[in-house]
């Protein structure tokens, strides 16, 4: 298989820039396609979440990601650290409406970060990693998905779910 060049030049960047074992690890266009509703880093938010970071990184080498996440999240989306504490220590979403809202946008944050990290540095925080698996577990829960996409208990793209879930699984610790 040849190199998997994203169609846009935001992606393309990101790319051409990343760690070789994330080339070789991502190797579908689903992972390099920033704001794609199916991928890692989807919709608006995905998009923040690796733009951020690689903005963020290169001047904070020795931070933790996962602090710089929750930073963001406070910072930049106004949720309370409170907010983020609930959500992060929650596998499963039977929440309010307005906790629903912050739930998913935290882990859409969280994932796309998470994968920014290993497109940029070819590993990712142990502390990350976990949380990230976690997010994907909540995110294809029946309840979440029929919340967030409408009456199916499936998630609407299961082949790119299981995608995701395998590169997080494959992916090294810092």
């Amino acid at each position: 298989m040849g190199p998997l060049i994203p169609d846009n030049a935001s992606a393309e960047n990101y790319y051409f820039e990343s760690h070789p074992r994330a080339k070789e690890l991502l190797n579908d266009k689903i992972f390099w396609q920033p704001g794609l509703e199916n991928g890692p880093t989807r919709g608006d938010t995905g998009f923040d979440g690796l733009h951020d970071f690689w903005e963020w990184r290169p001047n904070n080498l020795n931070q933790s990601v996962l602090d710089f996440v929750r930073l963001q999240l406070h910072e930049s989306y106004g949720l309370s650290r409170e907010r983020i504490d609930q959500i992060s220590n929650e596998v499963s979403m039977p929440f309010p409406e307005q906790l629903e809202y912050d739930s998913n946008l935290y882990d859409d944050y969280l994932l796309a970060v998470t994968f920014a990290q290993f497109m940029a540095e070819g590993c990712v925080e142990s502390q990350l990693k976990k949380a990230a698996l976690q997010v994907v577990k909540r995110q294809t829960d029946p309840s979440v998905v029929r919340r967030r996409y409408g009456e199916s208990n499936e998630p609407p793209y299961p082949e790119e779910f299981s995608k995701v879930v395998e590169a997080l699984n494959q992916m090294n610790i810092c």
